[in-house]
């Protein structure tokens, strides 16, 4: 690769001192490049492709330090001063007023020149490099002091050398009390050995680690945050220090949860007419069996009376034979007989399904504990779809094709009922667009690591320009009025961020929709 030559602009009136410097310069070849030219004016209007001026201190149209005034020539160009003679004064206001060296004419100076232009030129650029370096320092701890962000630098140990106000703020501690520690100090207990070890493994080996902390503040109250820590490597690639930049999410973390709670609260609501009507149904017949039953028992109180009548007496003439048998004629005795267990068995099933759909309610309405607890997702589907009967059974058929074996999964089991109550309610409406009964499929499977849950339905599908949306906060492409846009941007906030999880679509316009969930069995 050529290495660019140096740019001098030599400002010179003398014909003779420019022809010796000129003849300096050229026995270097082309690492110099040279414009001449003999006055101020001239001067200034060449220096745009310039990287380093000789200049004469008597000019003719005036003073070579009025090259040192300007600006532009000031902070980016560096000035080499020439004069005939030259005391101490004079050197020294030559310097003061920014020349970046002075020569006293001589023909051995002017043989030297080159050097020290040379010189001249690599002292400049190591003080602009030094410069900017600095000026970039600065902004960075501009950057640092104002930033939202908590930022933390340690070294290869793990202990604090820096934290910048935003991480004061939010844990409390000021910085006398973290340098010398390690971001131990802020361990609340709630993250496990297991996490902390893959995080060091990570960072030792240059890598960043990205994830969330429940950390402790100095007040004792608990935060969380999410965080990203990187290596810092030296000249010999070894690793000096590490810095983390936290951010508190402990306000977006409930407010999502408050969004995902009200989102699940409005799926219920709307859910709570369809289920009266379910329970209605087994309660009405209850009733009218109850009605029936207890009608019946009261055509049996004079015969019971007559029969204890004939057992204190000790006589049964046949008068009292006939008068009996006019009450069982009344009573149709072979019609109870038949329909009284009858009665009884529908009230039986009727119980069993009020039973099964206020189960169904309970178990998909828990709100579950702050940590991961293991599940049956599979009893999770089937509770998901007894209570949205309603919802479904006018528009499709649900089939299952559940894993008999299916491991349970270790996860918030709340939040993954209402990803199941979304998909089941989506599914349905694209059916219910299409204006013909259709079917939703649910099944799943696993690989030893992962569940995998299926949800496919015959419905309108979704166009291919839309498909990368579809999971976007506040899109929907039902009508206004029928969606909030919020229930796949919820869904898929708590399979992919809450759990590490992936959703995939396979989407064909007309056809239907399938989406494939995918969970890690262990809490990752």
């Amino acid at each position: 690769m050529a290495i660019k030559p140096i740019r001098i602009l030599l400002v010179e009136d003398d014909p003779d001192h420019v022809l010796l410097i000129e003849s300096s310069f050229i026995k270097f070849g082309n690492k110099f490049q040279l414009s001449i030219v003999d006055n101020l004016k001239d001067a200034l209007s060449h220096i745009t492709n310039t990287d380093l001026i000789i200049s004469d201190l008597n000019l003719p149209d005036g003073n070579g330090k009025a090259l040192l005034q300007n600006e532009n020539i000031r902070n980016n160009i560096p000035v080499i001063i020439m004069t005939s003679f030259g005391g101490e004064e004079i050197v020294v206001d030559l310097m003061k007023s920014g020349a970046a060296d002075y020569v006293l004419k001589s023909n051995q100076a002017f043989m030297k020149l080159p050097d020290t232009a040379d010189n001249v030129n690599k002292l400049w650029k190591m003080q602009l490099e030094r410069k900017k370096a600095e000026e970039e320092r600065k902004k960075l701890s501009i950057a640092m002091d104002y930033s939202p962000d908590a930022i933390v630098i340690t070294d290869s140990a793990g202990v604090i050398e820096f934290v910048n106000p935003s991480f004061e703020k939010i844990t409390g501690y000021n910085k006398k009390e973290l340098i010398g520690k390690t971001p131990s100090i802020l361990n609340s207990g709630r993250q496990s050995k297991k996490m902390y070890k893959e995080l060091w493994e990570t960072i030792k080996s240059g890598k960043t680690w990205k994830g969330n902390f429940i950390n402790r503040k100095k007040d004792g109250t608990f935060y969380e945050e999410e965080a990203a820590i990187s290596p810092v490597l030296d000249e010999q690639g070894k690793i000096a220090n590490y810095v983390a930049v936290k951010r508190d999410i402990s306000e977006r973390i409930q407010m999502e949860n408050q969004l995902r709670h009200a989102q699940k609260m409005e799926g219920v609501g709307t859910l709570a007419a369809g289920i009266a009507h379910e329970i209605n149904t087994p309660l009405q017949y209850l009733s009218d069996n109850t009605l029936f039953i207890k009608d019946s028992f009261l055509k049996f109180i004079p015969i019971l009376d007559k029969m204890v009548e004939f057992s204190e007496t000790g006589s049964c003439d046949s008068y009292k034979i006939n008068e009996l048998m006019v009450y069982f004629k009344e009573l149709d005795l072979n019609f109870l007989k038949q329909e009284i267990p009858q009665s009884i068995e529908e009230s039986l099933n009727g119980l069993k399904i009020v039973r099964e759909i206020v189960a169904a309610m309970k178990n998909f309405s828990h709100p579950g504990k702050a940590d991961k607890q293991y599940a049956d997702l599979n009893k999770a589907i089937n509770s998901t779809i007894t209570i949205t009967k309603n919802v479904w059974k006018f528009t499709a058929d649900i089939e299952t094709d559940l894993c008999e074996k299916l491991p349970e999964v270790k996860c918030h089991i709340g939040d993954i009922n209402q990803v199941f109550l979304n998909m089941i309610t989506n599914a349905s409406d694209a059916i219910a667009e299409k204006g013909e009964k259709g079917i939703i499929k649910i099944s799943t499977r696993h690989d030893g690591k992962f569940v995998y849950i299926q949800i496919s339905d015959t419905g309108t599908g979704i166009p291919d320009e839309l498909r990368e949306k579809i999971f976007q906060p506040f899109f929907t492409t039902k009508e206004v009025g029928k969606g909030t846009g919020q229930g796949l941007a919820i869904s898929y906030d708590i399979i992919v961020n809450k759990h590490n999880g992936k959703i995939d679509i396979d989407v064909k316009k007309g056809s239907g929709t399938t989406f494939i969930i995918k969970v890690p069995i262990e809490d990752q």
